[in-house]
């Protein structure tokens, strides 16, 4: 019983922090690729977290769906 206990905490604590994405280079990234960016293209870039285009996304190949943005 120990033993199931102690590797439920050892695999519970990798999943956590072993493999997790840090958002510090998420957010330096996004930064350097925003600054990369001219007035309008931002504005094509940018949307208020409330605008329902948020939610209007796709994996789907270019072409089967229109994509808002730039490309």
């Amino acid at each position: 019983m120990k033993k199931t206990l102690t590797l439920l905490a050892l695999c519970g604590l990798l999943t956590t922090t072993g493999f997790a994405q840090s958002t510090r280079k998420l957010v330096e990234t996004t930064t350097q690729f925003l600054a990369t960016l001219n007035a309008e293209e931002l504005q094509e870039t940018q949307y208020a977290f409330t605008d329902s285009l948020r939610l209007k996304w796709t994996n789907l190949p270019v072409g089967l769906v229109p994509r808002p943005g730039i490309a």
